[in-house]
């Protein structure tokens, strides 16, 4: 075959073969597209993004399965807790330092929850499905800019 050349169903077949040895060897990751568009939303708001803080292994003397995240910004911390409540569901406990009573958004694939944190900067969420999750944190002046966290595992 040279450059003037049409591929022909050889060229076709051999294609499809070498796309099947990289889909077998490195698939592409099945939340790949969902992550994608949460980035994609992200970009399109006027936020100030919390960074995720490295997590820090905790022990537990309870058969109970938590996990604790953190997430930096300039202006605010928050700190969410992630606990098995049974039946494949997971409870959200959060805190935003300096505590403020501000309205949180939880971003899924599939919709989005809403609360608002107490004086003493707490929330939940008391019952959400695993999956990919994202907090926004709207501030009380709307010439403040939003918070808003990466897209995580939940």
């Amino acid at each position: 075959m040279s450059e003037s050349q049409p591929l022909d169903a050889a060229d076709f077949d051999l294609l499809d073969q070498i796309r099947d040895l990289h889909e077998t060897a490195d698939p592409m990751p099945a939340d790949l597209v969902e992550r994608s568009l949460f980035a994609l939303a992200s970009r399109q708001l006027a936020a100030e993004i919390a960074r995720l803080q490295a997590q820090q292994p905790v022990a537990a003397r309870s058969t109970e399965h938590t996990r604790t995240l953190t997430f930096e910004a300039h202006s605010l911390t928050i700190m969410i807790t992630l606990t098995e409540t049974g039946g494949g569901r997971l409870r959200v406990d959060g805190w935003l330092a300096p505590a403020a009573p501000l309205r949180i958004e939880l971003r899924r694939a599939t919709g989005s929850q809403t609360t608002t944190a107490d004086q003493a900067g707490r929330f939940a969420f008391p019952e959400i499905e695993p999956g990919l999750g994202q907090l926004l944190v709207f501030r009380d002046h709307p010439h403040e800019p939003w918070i808003v966290t990466p897209a995580v595992a939940l």
